[in-house]
């Protein structure tokens, strides 16, 4: 298995993460095999980021409060917790604490940029760290350096575990997430047929589930099949397929301002870099936390589709 995946990659020139845990279940060690394939390849990666589009308008109704500031606070520590980092120069490469702390931007910064709709960013905060100190424990396998390492071993717990839970999701939860995606893609200037392609499902799939969730006081009469069907469709292409929380633009502005590329950043020169006005940063940010706790209006949801489930 793992000489198909390796030369499927290398005729592919570059690989995604997402695709791959879509379609395998490796444990540890395959998966360090294939991280020193990589890295000894030097093939790239292939990351898809949103737009500076939002997929969904995000209502502070939608957002958990508390969880926002529990959120907020956590970030404000890792801040602190890095600046601090930066002033050790040397550490015990052979203690484990002491590397997990060291490498602690690297939990931060994949689970900002993995953390999606209807799953909590504190939760693959979680899923990350236990990665980073597998991946540790497993140094003596790495041909990569650590940083590489220990990144996509962070990866792969954050998508081993969207994938696990994804499984006890209700047939209208996965279409009606599908759905936001659709709509995402819209927004950003697709057309139900370019869409159709790139997630490689039927185009009257799409085209039913567009009717579903667009005319919710009259249900189409086949409002079971197609919300089955879609479901299913959507288990199999569950990882690349779920809509994340943050766009391009969020994520930037939080690796920069907590210091998770190694650098901190102050207002002004975020600024400059992204070419936002500086009054708008702060304003940007908050709306990037809020997004971090934004919650999927399941009950609502639910209200509206019980029949369904």
């Amino acid at each position: 298995m793992l000489k198909s995946i390796m030369e499927t990659i290398r005729n592919n020139e570059n690989y995604n993460m997402e695709e791959l845990f879509q379609e395998y279940d490796l444990s540890d060690e395959e998966f360090g095999a294939i991280v020193n394939f990589l890295y000894t390849e030097n093939i790239p990666e292939v990351r898809v980021s949103i737009e500076n589009n939002d997929f969904v308008v995000i209502d502070e109704e939608n957002a958990d409060i508390s969880e926002k500031e529990t959120i907020e606070l956590y970030l404000d520590d890792i801040k602190e917790h890095n600046i601090k980092q930066l002033k050790i120069r040397e550490i015990d490469e052979t203690d484990r604490d002491q590397l997990v702390n060291k490498h602690l931007k690297i939990v931060i910064r994949e689970s900002l940029q993995y953390v999606k709709l209807g799953f909590s960013f504190l939760d693959l905060v979680q899923e990350a760290t236990i990665g980073v100190i597998n991946g540790i424990e497993k140094l003596k396998n790495s041909e990569s350096d650590i940083e590489f390492w220990l990144k996509n071993f962070a990866i792969k717990y954050i998508l081993e575990y969207q994938k696990k839970i994804l499984k006890d999701f209700k047939a209208s939860e996965l279409a009606y997430i599908l759905y936001l995606k659709v709509q995402l893609e819209l927004n950003n200037g697709l057309s139900l047929e370019e869409i159709s392609k790139q997630m490689n499902i039927e185009l009257n799939y799409l085209n039913a589930l567009q009717e579903l969730f667009t005319k919710m006081d009259d249900m189409p009469e086949n409002s079971y099949s197609i919300v089955e069907k879609v479901s299913h469709l959507t288990r199999k292409y569950v990882l690349s397929n779920i809509p994340k929380k943050l766009n391009y633009l969020d994520e930037r502005i939080l690796m920069m301002h907590y210091g998770l590329d190694d650098k901190f950043y102050k207002t002004k020169e975020i600024s400059k870099i992204l070419n936002i006005e500086e009054s708008n940063i702060n304003v940007l940010r908050e709306k990037a936390l809020t997004k971090l706790a934004f919650n999927l209006n399941k009950e609502q949801m639910e209200e509206n589709m019980e029949y369904l489930n």
